[in-house]
């Protein structure tokens, strides 16, 4: 298990408007949601995942309740994925930092998230690196809330993270799942 004294946070609080439907719930060929499938990645590293939800999703939040995930309701939600982020912090009590992951990323490797929570200081950022591009998720250093608590919109942390150059530790990974975001059905059809 990664260090108690890191939190990891997933992110579930969009809207799913290109997907054109409640993708994080949507059927994965297994039979569970594509959520769950995310969720277990997260669950085989940390003792416990967070996960931010739409105060409206009700189905996620009772999903979230049934495979364990402690939910974080974000009231904001409208207001962009950086108050997701702001109500994951807001909830942590964390003393190294937090791992924030893509709820609609269900493709990331066990062991890459390892990687990135071995590598986690009170004053880094961690990202992972594949093939020269850097992917999600991302972790960063108690060092770091105040500035994650200031966020705004819907760009997430790429700001503090391209102003912190210096302090980011890139983890080198064979994981092209650090890039597979579901944003589509068509994003479905490959893994790569």
């Amino acid at each position: 298990m990664a260090d108690t004294k890191t939190d990891c946070i997933v992110l579930a609080a969009g809207h799913s408007r290109r997907f054109g439907a409640a993708k994080l719930m949507h059927t994965m060929p297994d039979g569970r949601a594509l959520i769950e499938h995310t969720i277990a990645i997260y669950q085989a590293v940390f003792d416990v995942v967070h996960v931010v939800a739409r105060d409206d999703d009700l189905e996620l939040q009772a999903l979230l309740n049934r495979v364990g995930a402690m939910p974080i309701i974000n009231t904001r939600a409208e207001q962009g994925m950086s108050q997701s982020i702001v109500a994951g912090i807001r909830s942590s009590d964390a003393q190294c930092g937090i791992l924030i992951a893509l709820g609609d990323m269900p493709y990331v490797d066990v062991d890459t998230v390892r990687k990135i929570a071995a590598e986690l200081h009170a004053d880094n950022i961690v990202m992972p690196r594949c093939q020269g591009r850097i992917g999600n998720p991302v972790a960063f250093g108690v060092a770091y809330f105040d500035e994650l608590l200031r966020l705004n919109g819907d760009a997430g942390a790429r700001a503090l993270i391209n102003q912190n150059l210096a302090n980011v530790t890139s983890v080198e990974v064979s994981d092209k799942g650090i890039f597979k975001d579901i944003d589509t059905p068509q994003d479905l059809l490959s893994r790569t």
